[in-house]
């Protein structure tokens, strides 16, 4: 070749075939009803590395291989939490064309619309608290207050005039599904209750169809995610001096065949997805460089 490209370009276009995986994943989130989404750490030269992937039927897409300051549940569940919510970002600026950080602010916090409705109520403005995560007594407290006031809520959902991009009538419908109310009336069982009947349905549970059909994503092995730990030594033994970032991006793209999916595209979506696979990745290089920062500072206290 006469002509070789300089470094940063090579870097920015894997940075780019990153977020074209993203998208690649996305799609297939939302083109699959049954998924199973597993994650794997490891530690190489010091870099604790976590890795999160989606798995169906038909194969795995690697969605994030990245950094973390631990090795705690907390750790891994922001990681998992950061790294779905960038596939709904790149999903809605190519699809719905929707300011996602818009939404998702939209729907933090306690809203004017909702204090209203509260209000109006005569409800007290902390009568959800403001968690998230497993904890058994606070999930606890929660569906009481929702199975206490559920006729209300459900009234407000369905009257209430907000909206973005259909997540009131989203939460409506998952809501006031009998599934919903099931599973808070549920919490407020006993603990032993609850262990006793989960461990029981493992031995007296009958396989249907169904249960099949829905843990058909489910693998009975590890490999996927040793697979992606394997490829993340290799590059960094290939590769000594590039970035995280960088090995990340070219994981996604050579687990999740971007290079076969860009080709099986149409002219006209392969042209966009180039397009916002360029915006975007200008949009998450700032977030990036800070998120490594905090990294930094938090494992050098």
């Amino acid at each position: 070749m006469d002509i070789v490209p300089r470094r940063t370009t090579i870097e920015m276009m894997v940075r780019e075939l990153g977020v074209v995986a993203d998208l690649q994943a996305a799609e297939m989130v939302m083109t699959n009803t049954d998924l199973t989404l597993g994650f794997d750490a490891t530690t190489q030269e010091g870099v604790h590395i976590n890795s999160v992937h989606i798995t169906s039927k038909y194969g795995c897409n690697v969605i994030a291989v990245d950094q973390l300051a631990g090795g705690t549940a907390e750790d891994y569940m922001h990681h998992i939490d950061d790294s779905v919510k960038r596939l709904a970002e790149v999903y809605s600026s190519f699809y719905m064309n929707l300011d996602y950080e818009a939404c998702r602010r939209y729907g933090k916090g306690n809203p004017r619309w909702f204090v209203n409705f509260l209000d109006d109520e005569g409800l007290t403005r902390g009568l959800i608290s403001r968690y998230r995560g497993n904890r058994l007594h606070i999930l606890f407290h929660i569906c009481g207050k929702y199975v206490e006031h559920y006729d209300r809520f459900v009234h407000f959902l369905q009257t209430a005039t907000a909206s973005c991009g259909g997540l009131q009538a989203s939460i409506l419908a998952d809501f006031a599904s009998d599934v919903a109310r099931d599973e808070m009336n549920g919490v407020g069982m006993p603990v032993i209750t609850v262990l006793e009947r989960q461990y029981d349905r493992y031995f007296t549970m009958d396989i249907t169809d169904r249960l099949k059909q829905e843990t058909e994503s489910a693998r009975c092995h590890n490999i996927d995610a040793e697979q992606i730990m394997g490829m993340f030594s290799a590059a960094k033994n290939n590769a000594p001096n590039a970035t995280l970032n960088y090995l990340s991006s070219k994981i996604q793209a050579q687990r999740n065949g971007v290079v076969d999916y860009l080709d099986s595209l149409d002219q006209e979506k392969r042209n966009k997805v180039i397009q916002i696979s360029r915006t975007t990745r200008r949009k998450q290089r700032q977030p990036s460089r800070r998120r490594s920062l905090q990294i930094r500072e938090d494992l050098s206290q």
